[in-house]
């Protein structure tokens, strides 16, 4: 008798097994390079870190880019959509979605030649300091607030260092992922330059409560599989 019981309780598990977990409804607002859409399909490190997530989760997912957040959060609150990302933490979020934890780490990083010794830190950096940032972006807006001297605003991050190789800038402030992204087609390597983080914020995905409350483990699957795989957890 105690057999046949196990027996039923494997096959009822099995088949709970075998069905899985509903699809996530993804939407996606446009923040490169981590998120972005390119001949029509979505791409970024922000993508790929959080498709290896659910890969890794068994759980089936689709996403879709929107306008901005807070469409995506009006749609997530309502049910239209069953989660969001890339987001950062907000406790006003708690009542309808539930967040997932660093999935990727949006940072400003300082670049500096390898053997500089200017220290960022410190309260004399700004007057030795001869800054290069990407045109009309937000480190260029805030260098701008701050009263530092910039003397490089090209259109794109490779021209960069470039511009730190002809003397014309000494330092470079930009978001840490689009930089190193833009010495991949160069000679320049990564360990031609020497980082001071500006500031770092972590970004995960929210999952809207409905969704989880119909699929009972979805979240600890995805606890499970960031705690597993390199390259997230803000790793």
């Amino acid at each position: 008798m105690r057999a046949t019981l196990l027996s039923v309780f494997m096959v009822i598990l099995s088949a709970g097994v075998l069905r899985g977990f509903d699809e996530i409804r993804f939407l996606v607002p446009e923040f490169r390079p981590y998120t972005y859409e390119k001949d029509g399909a979505l791409h970024g490190a922000g993508i790929e870190a959080i498709q290896r997530i659910l890969k890794e989760s068994r759980i089936p997912y689709s996403f879709v880019m929107v306008s901005g957040y807070d469409l995506a959060v009006s749609q997530t609150r309502s049910g239209n959509a069953d989660g969001f990302f890339p987001a950062v933490f907000k406790a006003d979020r708690d009542s309808f979605a539930a967040f997932s934890g660093p999935v990727i780490v949006h940072r400003w990083t300082w670049f500096l030649p390898a053997g500089s010794t200017l220290n960022p830190a410190k309260a004399s950096f700004k007057a030795y300091a001869r800054v290069g940032t990407v045109q009309n972006s937000d480190t260029h807006a805030w260098l701008r607030k701050n009263g530092f001297r910039i003397t490089g605003i090209p259109r794109s991050p490779e021209a960069l260092p470039v511009m730190m190789g002809k003397g014309t800038i000494n330092s470079i402030l930009l978001n840490e992922a689009v930089f190193l992204q833009s010495l991949e087609p160069g000679k320049e390597k990564p360990d031609h330059f020497r980082k001071v983080v500006l500031f770092e914020t972590p970004l995960g995905m929210y999952i809207s409560r409905a969704y989880l409350d119909r699929n009972p483990g979805a979240m600890e699957s995805i606890s499970r599989a960031m705690e597993k795989l390199p390259g997230t957890g803000g790793k």
